[in-house]
């Protein structure tokens, strides 16, 4: 007897398990990731699929990045071993064009928000209870259980819009439903407001308000954006958490204390980021290689004070850093990339899904790689696949 085995759901299923992992577990996140890129390789099915979707605008343009990332290591300055190592990690974007070519069904692509919006829910939950307990784990603050606080944050930013965004576009939702979905957001709500202390988190949750603004008063949109950033500024600023945040973060952007570097985020950004364009002004054009940032960075602050040497890996800035190590050609490749995200023949509500949260994305990226690092960089490229896959296309038999 043959058993009903459907390696396309599999592998859908195991891109939605990803998206809850790398939240909270990196062997997880390996091992699923391994054998979800394993499928692809040996599965002819799934390999036809890039076949019959190819013509996706993001597909395209995710590919001519990665042949870029690939052809930038052979003048890398970085070692060899770091420019492998450095190729290796980008290999998270992969995960942009499988979710491109999985997720053509809106059915999918509703099992996956769903999925995330009841992970959420109850993370949100415990986050409160560990709140109220005064427990911690992984040496995070008490209300913080997702890797750390400016993941929590952001991730719970997106949760928001997702579930404001189905209110608005399913208008024939089950009243029961709705008030499920509205009583779920109130702790999520409470918990990155006044549980989180992720500077990341609030500007996201800033950034997708004001597009959720956006979709609601279109025809009113100067005046409504206005009052809707209003709104949500206000909101946060009820918070004595988000206003220590936000009062530490303009100190420390007002003065570094070399004594004390490591409570100085924003005070090293600001420290960073002038080297980081010093450095692009050596080699404009194409860069130091992928992987070449931090030998290039240590080789141009090597007579600098010792305090400035303590970060040297990222300059927290994602467009500097593809800028210093893949030159203007790869900045404009990477943002071509991003923009190629508005072409996508998506349905109306995973369009502005998609949109919406890579503009967060862009906005939070201008102080640290959202884009490559660990989570952050795996959750944006599961979400554009899953919600930007063009459902126009049919698989050709």
């Amino acid at each position: 007897m043959r058993l009903n085995f459907n390696v396309v759901d599999l592998a859908r299923w195991m891109m939605i398990s990803l998206s809850i992992t790398i939240l909270f577990s990196p062997f997880f996140t390996n091992v699923l990731e391994i054998i979800l890129f394993g499928l692809f390789i040996f599965n002819r099915d799934l390999r036809a699929r890039f076949w019959s979707f190819k013509n996706q605008p993001l597909l395209l343009a995710s590919a001519l990045f990665i042949l870029l990332l690939s052809i930038d290591c052979f003048y890398s300055v970085a070692p060899l071993k770091e420019t492998l190592e450095s190729l290796w990690g980008w290999r998270k974007i992969l995960l942009l064009p499988l979710g491109l070519v999985l997720f053509n069904d809106a059915l999918w692509k509703n099992k996956f928000a769903f999925s995330l919006m009841t992970f959420v829910v109850i993370v949100s939950l415990s986050c409160i209870l560990f709140y109220l307990l005064e427990l911690n784990i992984r040496a995070q603050v008490p209300g913080v259980l997702i890797r750390n606080h400016a993941t929590q944050g952001m991730i719970f930013s997106v949760t928001l819009f997702l579930m404001s965004v189905f209110l608005l576009f399913k208008k024939h939702m089950l009243p029961i439903r709705s008030a499920w979905f509205l009583g779920s957001m109130l702790p999520i709500l409470g918990v990155l407001v006044y549980m989180t202390p992720g500077r990341s988190g609030y500007l996201a949750f800033m950034v997708v308000t004001v597009y959720l603004g956006y979709l609601l008063f279109r025809a009113k949109l100067y005046k409504v954006l206005s009052v809707v950033f209003l709104l949500s500024s206000t909101l946060l600023l009820t918070s004595p958490l988000v206003q220590d945040r936000i009062e530490l973060g303009v100190k420390e952007m007002q003065h570094v204390d070399p004594t004390n570097i490591e409570s100085s985020s924003m005070g090293m950004r600001m420290v960073l980021w002038k080297h980081t364009i010093e450095l692009i002004q050596d080699r404009p054009l194409l860069g130091f290689g992928t992987g070449g940032f931090e030998e290039a960075y240590s080789q141009k602050i090597k007579d600098n004070p010792d305090w400035e040497k303590n970060i040297m890996h990222d300059p927290h800035n994602q467009f500097l850093k593809i800028w210093a190590e893949m030159g203007m050609l790869g900045l404009i490749v990477f943002l071509s990339m991003l923009a190629s995200s508005l072409f996508q023949k998506s349905s109306k509500m995973y369009f502005h899904l998609g949109v919406g949260v890579l503009m967060a994305w862009c906005a939070t990226s201008l102080f640290s790689s959202h884009f490559s690092t660990f989570t952050e960089g795996r959750f944006i490229y599961i979400w554009l696949g899953i919600m930007l896959a063009s459902e126009s296309n049919k698989i050709k038999h």
